[in-house]
This record gives C-alpha cells, sequence and structure tokens, in this order.
C-alpha cells in the first residue's frame, strides 16, 4: 500500500517473482480496458516476468484503499447480497423507497426517518454515503446501523468494521517525503502526457460519445472519476471541435496562444490533483488501517522509499524475509509500525456539530474547532454583536 507514485505496483511485481506469488489488482480504475496511460498501468512486459501457476501466494497491490479494507476485513457485502447489487452511484440509478417512506428530492431526510441512527453520523451534503445506506436499506429491510453494528459486536471486531479474514495478512506500507513525491509526481504527469495521455483520453471520450450520444460527462462515477478527464475536458472538446490537434507537439503549428494557455492550465490542474490525492491517500491510510485496535489489524510495516534506489535493495529484502516468515508461521524479525487511535479519539471524530450562527453541520471535533475559527464564522459572530448594540 501507499500513495499514488511510491513504487507499489514495482514492489508488488518483484515479490510475487521472488515468492512464486500472483498479484491481485486492488485498483478501481486499471480495471476498465483501455486508458493504460492514464491509469497506470503495468507494462505487458512486467506481466511477462513471471509464469502464471497454481497455489501462488497472493499479493495484493494498490491503488484503492477501500478495496483491500474490504479484503481484509469482513464487511457489509456478503455473497448472497451481492448477487443483484446495483451500483448506487450510477446515474441511471437512484435509491427507490415504498412511497409511503420517500420524501421527494431530499435523500438526507428520507435517513433520517429510516435510520436516525446512521443519518446522525453522516454530514447532510455526503450524498454518496446517504444514498449507499438508503440502497442498503432498501435491499434488505434493515437499517444500515443495524448492519455496522452487528458486526462491530463480532468477535475481533471494532469501530470499523467486523473481524480479520485471514491471520497470516501484513500490510507492506511505502512512504515516501511529500516535497519529493511532489516532484516524482510532476515527472510522472509529464512522462504521461508524452506516452499520449491527451490522445487516449480524448479517444475514450470519442468513442463513449459516439456510442451514448452524450457530450456531458459526469466526473463522480465510473471511469471518469479518474485523474485526468476533468482537468483536461476544456482542452479536449477543443479537439473535438477540431479547432486542436490532440498530438500536442503540432500544436504551435496553428499560432494560437490561447489554446496553448488552455493546455497549459490543464496540464497544471493535472499535476495538482494528482499531488492534492496522493495526500488524500495518505491520510486515509492513516486514519484507516493505521489505528485500529491492534487485534483487529494485520501487522504494518512501513518502509520510506524517498531514496528511490531502496526499492531494489533493501526494501525488497525486507519485504520478502516478511513474506517468508509469515509464510513458514514464524514471527518476521522486522518490527511492525504501531498507532493506535483511543475510543475518546473515535468519539470525538463522529460528534456532530451545527453551528446556528452560520447554519452550517459539521462531523468531527476537528472541523468544528476549525469552523469557530474560521473567517466565516468570526465574521457571523461580529454581525451578531453589532445587530445587538444596535438593539
Amino acid at each position: 500500500m501507499g500513495a499514488t507514485g511510491t513504487g507499489k505496483s514495482s514492489l508488488g511485481l518483484q515479490l510475487a517473482c521472488r515468492l512464486n506469488g500472483e498479484i491481485i489488482n486492488a485498483d478501481s480504475m486499471q480495471v476498465y480496458q483501455g486508458l493504460d496511460i492514464l491509469t497506470n498501468k503495468v507494462s505487458k512486459e512486467d506481466k511477462l516476468l513471471y509464469i502464471m501457476k497454481d497455489q501462488k501466494l497472493p499479493v495484493v497491490v494498490g491503488g484503492t484503499n477501500y478495496y483491500i479494507e474490504a479484503l481484509l476485513w469482513d464487511y457489509l457485502i456478503t455473497e448472497e447480497q451481492s448477487k443483484d447489487e446495483t451500483n448506487v452511484n450510477d446515474h441511471h440509478t437512484k435509491p427507490t423507497l415504498d412511497d409511503d417512506k420517500q420524501i421527494s428530492g431530499n435523500y438526507y431526510e428520507q435517513l433520517k426517518c429510516l435510520d436516525p441512527e446512521r443519518a446522525a453520523v453522516l454530514h447532510p451534503n455526503d450524498t454518496r454515503k446517504v444514498l449507499r445506506s438508503l440502497e442498503i436499506i432498501r435491499k434488505n429491510q434493515v437499517k444500515h446501523s443495524s448492519y455496522i453494528e452487528r458486526q462491530q459486536n463480532k468477535p475481533g471486531g471494532s469501530f470499523y468494521s467486523g473481524p480479520l479474514r485471514f491471520s497470516h495478512a501484513a500490510i507492506i506500507l511505502l512512504e515516501c517525503d511529500q516535497s519529493v513525491l511532489d516532484q516524482k509526481l510532476d515527472e510522472r504527469c509529464d512522462e504521461m502526457i508524452k506516452k499520449g495521455l491527451i490522445q487516449e483520453l480524448f479517444d475514450f471520450y470519442h468513442n463513449w460519445h459516439e456510442e451514448t450520444g452524450q457530450k456531458a460527462i459526469n466526473t463522480e462515477i465510473g471511469i471518469f472519476q479518474s485523474i485526468g478527464f476533468k482537468q483536461f475536458m476544456p482542452y479536449i472538446q477543443l479537439i473535438e471541435n477540431g479547432e486542436c490537434p490532440y498530438d500536442i507537439r503540432y500544436l504551435p503549428e496553428i499560432h494560437n496562444s490561447d489554446y496553448e494557455k488552455i493546455l497549459s492550465e490543464c496540464i497544471a490542474r493535472f499535476k495538482q490533483a494528482t499531488k492534492r490525492y496522493s495526500r488524500y491517500q495518505k491520510k486515509w491510510i492513516e486514519n484507516r488501517f493505521f489505528r485500529r485496535p491492534s487485534d483487529n489489524l494485520p501487522a504494518i510495516y512501513s518502509f520510506d522509499v524517498t531514496v528511490a534506489s531502496n526499492l531494489k535493495s533493501e526494501i525488497l529484502h525486507k519485504s520478502v524475509s516478511i513474506a517468508e516468515a509469515l509464510i513458514e508461521g514464524k514471527t518476521p524479525i522486522e518490527i511492525p509500525e504501531r498507532k493506535y487511535r483511543v475510543q475518546k479519539e473515535i468519539n470525538n471524530r463522529l460528534q456532530r456539530y451545527t453551528c446556528d450562527l452560520c447554519h452550517v453541520t459539521v462531523i468531527g471535533e476537528k472541523s468544528w474547532i476549525a469552523h469557530k475559527g474560521s473567517r466565516r464564522h468570526r465574521h457571523s459572530l461580529r454581525k451578531m454583536r453589532q445587530d445587538h448594540k444596535s438593539e
């Protein structure tokens, strides 16, 4: 595991070669056909580094940390439930409840009526999670909060999930100094553009447009969530209109500085979004993996990949040593990381606060403190005091 650009795929391939392993791809965007550059898929040459055989060691590499989390822990979705599961984020579907339970146009209000305990820990504007809870209620006729409570109360369960599925799993976490990682990501973005990223994006968009007849994309669902589509759409639309070449080497020939400016802005946004996403991943890993109770967490072995050469030598050697020890039922020599979030901290993170002055609702003590120190809240306070004085 690790933030984008830390070398997860490279280490995973090397581990699979050394340990007769088979890689399980835990990246939600790489499952789509095409867009090999955008999703940074492993090259065909690298895929041939080892021969597929039976009884291999599973090496999970990702990417999408929710996938890894669902694989390691007992979660809500069971095989029986998932047979006819629909994607509640799909733009063609919305959760539909019985007529007497519907409150038109306000999903959060629906959830408050159907499952007030679940609604109490969700932000009213977190539509994705609200819709997911409504979908679980509709399909199973059971409150989402009841499912969560049932899992947490299982032996080995915790605030985050049910018990671990596997007793000998281990997490190898690759970490990198953020300033160094930012530079690496800038360079990787430049390399992706050189390889033909813009043409790849345009071809995918054009084919999608031809098949669906639609022009506007929804960057909140499916492959269009990938960093790249949203950032490059202004330029892609120029290509679609025949105003610009998708091969940017020919852009100077049209002698239009406005187009070059648009492209430069798209590239800058692409890099910025990629670096922002790496920070989000690091924070997510810290909150969801590092701080679970020790009896509900595989051992986490953290390695610093700030110096690139380490990945090919010391880190690979230590990772192989850890895996071999676990295979043999032994305790690895390496010492795992341990950061534990106490229950009080968990409760504070879920506490709901409403500012009647600003008409704002926030979840978590940190968010509440941040709001009280915000310019908006201070402005509202000054206005309230002035109003009181004038009375």
